[in-house]
């Protein structure tokens, strides 16, 4: 009875890893759909998108440059 209780136990570990690892790849797969959504809709929500790929990691991104006041 008790190793009936056990083999039980390991198929329902089993079966939740299997449910989490697709959870897992349902999440990536609804993100990728959105963004694609989003890369088609984005000449109707912006002035201006400019996409470049960088290379990982990429930890910081200059926006604009420095701004150097000059006296007269």
């Amino acid at each position: 009875m008790l190793k009936s209780v056990e083999v039980r136990l390991d198929e329902f570990h089993e079966d939740s890893n299997m449910v989490e690892a697709s959870d897992g790849s349902m999440e990536e797969k609804v993100i990728n759909e959105e963004y694609k959504i989003w890369k088609k809709n984005t000449p109707f929500l912006y002035d201006m998108v400019m996409t470049h790929a960088l290379e990982w990691p990429s930890l910081t991104v200059q926006w604009l440059p420095d701004i150097q006041k000059v006296t007269i």
